[in-house]
């Protein structure tokens, strides 16, 4: 599942510059909200109908509209614009690095340890954007010869 999301996205990030700005950021995550709740509502309906909401504290449902606003629908929305002004190579490059942040301040107000495992998988991270941001090498016969 993992990924076929980061596929997915990466197909997104790719192919949508043409219609976000067309459309524009608000519109275009209208749009990708609207057809991904085809989906999620009929899941969280069956999730709903094994949990008594009226069990649901208010801190967790406060819990649940954070989420839902600044921690989806607003990194969303402002992908969007970022995807309709920059590169999505660019957009690109600092998604994949949200984790790398995520983790480091988490290390540091969560108290976190960088271990092995971490560091493997930051090398990871930069390495797929060193690979998919550099320019490609120019063959012998791509070579600009004047004389």
């Amino acid at each position: 599942m993992i990924i076929l999301n980061s596929l997915a996205f990466s197909i997104y990030v790719a192919t949508s510059k043409e219609i976000v700005t067309r459309n524009g950021a608000f519109r275009s995550m209208m749009w990708v909200f609207i057809f991904s709740s085809v989906i999620c509502v009929p899941l969280a309906i069956y999730s709903f109908s094994t949990v008594s909401i009226a069990s649901v504290s208010s801190k967790t449902w406060s819990l649940v509209l954070y989420i839902s606003i600044f921690a989806t629908a607003l990194p969303y929305l402002l992908n969007a614009f970022a995807i309709s002004r920059v590169s999505p190579t660019a957009v690109a490059v600092f998604i994949y690095l949200q984790p790398l942040i995520g983790f480091i301040l988490a290390s540091i107000f969560l108290n976190e340890v960088m271990d092995l495992r971490f560091a493997l998988a930051a090398m990871s991270i930069f390495a797929g954007v060193y690979l998919t941001t550099r320019q490609p090498a120019r063959g012998p016969d791509q070579v600009n010869l004047k004389i």
